[in-house]
């Protein structure tokens, strides 16, 4: 029994540390990561490269049958959809007008405040709490295609509100390009292997999130350090605020719905939760379509990186007393 136990340890702290040590080894010597954010392969990035990966190993390694729609369950989806994707970015703007951010440190909060849910940590901690698993699925799944749509409009209005402007149909095509193609293609390629999964492709989207994260801090690395000290405890006090707020907001809509518990447990972890591939990879995009931002790209990164650190860290807490 122990051996399992470890293997299941292992795999969860593979992308915490990983990220750590690539934050670490970004700040204390910088050159390589830099030398890699350089490099162009056939004319693509090596971001855009990482960020295929990325999605064309998530959409093989999602299973498209355990995805379940009913009718009687529209007004949940609806409910989700406005929690995680319209008041969440209401949310990160409030925290970002009480704090008065730096641009660096707004950047990473309005990307991470528009992204949909986890793909995998809401339904793993779903289950780990007494959820419900299949409705998790579900909610995870309709999330991640709605905010497709919705990631350029919230985040465009977020940005806009700082000063920054943002071409939003360029930012939905490539969302598009870069996010549901290779997704699509990955499920395709599943459907041909019959659903076999490939334990190979385990850690690589993980890898890849580590390999950007350490490029944008390394390309970063002196406007990382000369950030003062203040800003890091604004920064702190936005992880207390941001998904605290959305559990509670989340836990209130789904009180009102016709829910039975495992349900409602489904309904606030998925919907307070947001996923860190999908909010590096906009932020990699969005650097991308305006080069003035990139200096801004590492910090911005590293805040996206905390705030999934602390979601994490909190929903595994709740969901370890409530499964006794």
């Amino acid at each position: 029994m122990s051996q399992p136990g470890k293997r299941v340890s292992l795999k969860a702290l593979f992308l915490p540390v990983g990220l750590l040590v690539a934050v670490a080894f970004g700040l204390l010597y910088a050159k390589p990561g830099v030398a890699l954010f350089s490099t162009d392969l056939a004319g693509l990035s090596s971001k855009t490269i990482l960020i295929l990966l990325i999605f064309l190993v998530t959409g093989y390694g999602m299973d498209r049958d355990r995805f379940r729609f009913k009718k009687k369950l529209f007004v949940t989806l609806v409910a989700v959809v406005l929690v995680n994707l319209i008041v969440a970015p209401l949310v990160g703007l409030a925290v970002l007008r009480s704090f008065h951010f730096a641009s660096p440190l707004a950047l990473g909060l309005a990307a991470f405040a528009c992204v949909p849910t986890t793909l995998s940590s809401a339904i793993v901690i779903t289950r780990t709490a007494g959820g419900n698993p299949f409705l998790a699925v579900t909610m995870v799944t309709f999330l991640n295609l709605v905010g497709v749509f919705t990631i350029p409009l919230t985040l465009g209005w977020l940005l806009t509100t700082g000063g920054i402007e943002l071409d939003q149909w360029a930012m939905f095509q490539k969302i598009f390009l870069m996010v549901v193609v290779p997704m699509g293609i990955g499920i395709g390629i599943r459907r041909l292997f019959n659903g076999r999964p490939v334990w190979a492709l385990r850690h690589v989207p993980a890898t890849c999130i580590i390999l950007i994260v350490w490029m944008a801090v390394s390309r970063s690395r002196p406007e990382i350090l000369s950030i003062p000290g203040e800003m890091i405890w604004d920064l702190l006090a936005a992880v207390v605020l941001f998904h605290p707020i959305l559990l509670l907001i989340a836990w209130s809509v789904a009180k009102g719905l016709p829910l039975e518990r495992p349900d409602v447990t489904a309904f606030v972890f998925v919907g307070a939760e947001k996923t860190l591939p999908i909010s590096v990879s906009v932020l990699a995009l969005l650097v991308g379509a305006n080069p003035e931002l990139e200096m801004q790209l590492g910090m911005a990164t590293v805040t996206c990186v905390i705030l999934h650190f602390s979601q994490i860290m909190m929903d595994a807490s709740i969901a370890a007393k409530l499964s006794k």
